[in-house]
């Protein structure tokens, strides 16, 4: 197997994946738990960026790290028989405006029963169940067994939920036990500059991602990238961002999380002050003591409301009058507010690292090896790639 990234167009491609936050504590998540995970992110993590470097779609290097993250049908939109949901978005977004009658942007009326006769998935605010299955049998997705999807342990997990429940406690959350709820999502820069994020979630239906698909004129400039000093006659700064989040639903949309951040990114500051770098916006929203956690009020840390975080990347371009591209400095971003939250990324040296918790966040993390170590990407290639 040759691994080769192909000609650099002046953006180096960047990827950030992420799995569920909460209370994630090394008390419930001992070592050998914990490898699984350690070993799922990085492998993952690796074959996406092997899209992302290769001659291949950005949707499918974005759809490869989610679907492998989130292979079930069950609570996502009410889909019990698509084996990968995000394979079904993938191909809604590739179909496009060719599925519209006429192609003008409308459809009126549901879907077709009849599948010869049905105009996709385009007009549509959402799609539920059998008109999404219909559509991955007309497309030719793999279709399974509802039974597909079962798994022991996150079914015990849902029977204690329900006992907590009964006893007057929050199903989905525990003092001494993490609950995972199904969070998964990914996003990513493409070497054209372009970002996309995607995120799946029983609770949240996606929507909780927010980017801005192709870079914005931001102004002012964020200090730290790029001086002021060193912009000549017709020089233009563009920057661009896209985020995932995870975490407790309600309270991510009650704020508006990542919406939030990014327009704490973008407006904040004046044109003789230093910018918010995104990094700083989505910790001021997600991070220890931010306005997630404000938003719980005195229920912080007894129910699981405002906990949760948020990853991200951030992007900004220096070209000259021609469009010419002078710089280009990319930064991944991710915070927390609570016991842990699954993340990997390809960092600034090009090495894969895949962390649950912040350096030196608990008591007894020199146990747990792989936290925070770089790896060569390659390791965790699969040899069929």
């Amino acid at each position: 197997m040759e691994y080769k990234k192909q000609a650099s167009s002046g953006i180096t491609p960047r990827i950030i994946i992420h799995g569920g936050a909460g209370n994630i504590l090394p008390s419930n998540l001992p070592p050998k738990k914990y490898k699984q995970y350690h070993d799922s992110l990085l492998k993952i993590l690796a074959s996406t960026h092997y899209f992302m470097t290769s001659p291949s779609s950005f949707p499918l290097a974005t759809a490869s790290s989610t679907s492998a993250l989130d292979t079930r049908g069950v609570g996502l939109m009410g889909l019990q028989h698509v084996k990968n949901p995000i394979k079904l978005a993938r191909e809604m977004l590739l179909h496009g405006e060719k599925d519209l009658e006429g192609g003008n942007g409308e459809h009126r009326g549901p879907m077709a029963e009849d599948l010869s006769r049905s105009s996709g998935a385009q007009g549509h605010c959402q799609l539920y169940k059998h008109s999404a299955e219909n559509l991955a049998k007309q497309w030719g997705m793999e279709m399974v067994d509802p039974s597909y999807y079962f798994v022991q342990a996150r079914w015990d997990e849902h029977i204690k939920g329900i006992e907590k429940d009964r006893e007057g406690g929050v199903a989905t959350w525990d003092a001494e036990d993490f609950f995972p709820q199904g969070t998964c999502g990914a996003v990513a820069l493409d070497s054209e500059g372009s970002t996309t994020a995607v995120v799946l979630s029983e609770a949240l239906k996606g929507l909780m991602a927010d980017c801005l698909p192709n870079p914005m004129a931001y102004s002012p400039l964020p200090k730290a990238d790029i001086d002021p000093a060193f912009l000549a006659k017709g020089d233009k700064v563009f920057r661009a961002a896209a985020m995932s989040g995870t975490g407790n639903g309600d309270s991510f949309l009650r704020i508006n999380a990542v919406r939030t951040a990014s327009a704490i990114a973008r407006y904040r500051g004046s044109k003789s002050n230093e910018k918010t770098s995104l990094q700083d916006a989505v910790t001021e929203v997600t991070g220890p003591g931010g306005e997630l956690v404000k938003s719980a009020g005195d229920r912080w840390g007894k129910s699981g409301e405002g906990e949760g975080g948020i990853i991200g990347v951030e992007l900004t371009v220096h070209v000259d009058a021609h469009a010419n591209k002078k710089s280009v400095i990319s930064h991944i971003v991710d915070d927390f507010n609570c016991g842990g939250m699954f993340r990997a990324a390809v960092d600034k040296n090009g090495k894969a690292v895949m962390r649950v918790w912040k350096p030196k966040q608990h008591e007894g993390l020199e146990a747990y090896e792989g936290e925070g170590r770089e790896y060569d990407l390659r390791d965790w290639l699969e040899e069929k790639m």
